[in-house]
């Protein structure tokens, strides 16, 4: 399935990834941060957590790693 890194019935947890920075272009820190949310985390939730000093890109993907069991295994 081309889609199955999305499925949602396949995997338990999303990581959010936020870009921040402080400064400017000249002179700064920018990095990465990021935490992980179960699927039944309302979308408020995260943008709660990114909205601190929101300077970049919010990323969510699967977390590859919670793979749920399947039932009748």
């Amino acid at each position: 399935m081309a889609l199955d890194r999305f499925n949602t019935k396949k995997y338990s947890t999303v990581i959010a990834t936020i870009e921040r920075s402080a400064g400017n272009e000249s002179v700064g820190d920018m990095w990465t941060e990021s935490r992980t949310y179960p699927l039944d985390a309302t979308l408020k939730q995260v943008l709660d957590w990114a909205a601190i000093d929101c300077s970049g890109r919010l990323t969510l993907t699967m977390d590859k790693s919670s793979v749920v069991a399947e039932e009748g295994k």
